[in-house]
């Protein structure tokens, strides 16, 4: 937490936290809530049978925090399709359809103001249709 006019120096907080590692299916793997306490922090996640495809992280809105993580468009596409967590399915939209609209209005910018050649990714329309089924 950056510095604050009367308290330069913040304190570590404890915040639990809700995960889900999904499958490439879809399904849940396994499910914790880890407890952070530190500045910096590892957890082992081993005894999985299978490989987790990607994270779903604050399930359940398990603390209001802001994340900034190098998420792929396709792991967005990935969460709002099949997370069962419905903010975190909802979160992985926006942040998937905020990215697009960007490229997509830099492409419009760099081939001076024509839409030609402007294509939605198909990340983004799977989606899309997964959010309608």
């Amino acid at each position: 937490t950056p510095s604050t006019p009367n308290q330069p120096n913040k304190e570590l907080f404890h915040i639990p936290v809700e995960v889900g590692l999904l499958g490439k299916d879809g399904k849940i793997l396994t499910e914790r809530t880890l407890e952070l306490t530190e500045e910096s922090q590892t957890f082992d996640f081993s005894d999985m049978a299978e490989e987790p495809y990607v994270p779903s992280l604050f399930r359940g809105f398990s603390a209001p925090v802001k994340l900034v993580s190098d998420v792929t468009p396709d792991q967005l596409a990935f969460l709002a399709s099949y997370d069962n967590d419905p903010f975190n399915r909802w979160d992985a939209s926006q942040r998937l359809y905020t990215r697009e609209l960007l490229r997509l209005a830099q492409a419009w910018r760099e081939n001076g103001g024509t839409t030609e050649n402007l294509k939605l990714d198909t990340s983004v329309s799977k989606a899309f249709q997964a959010s309608l089924s």
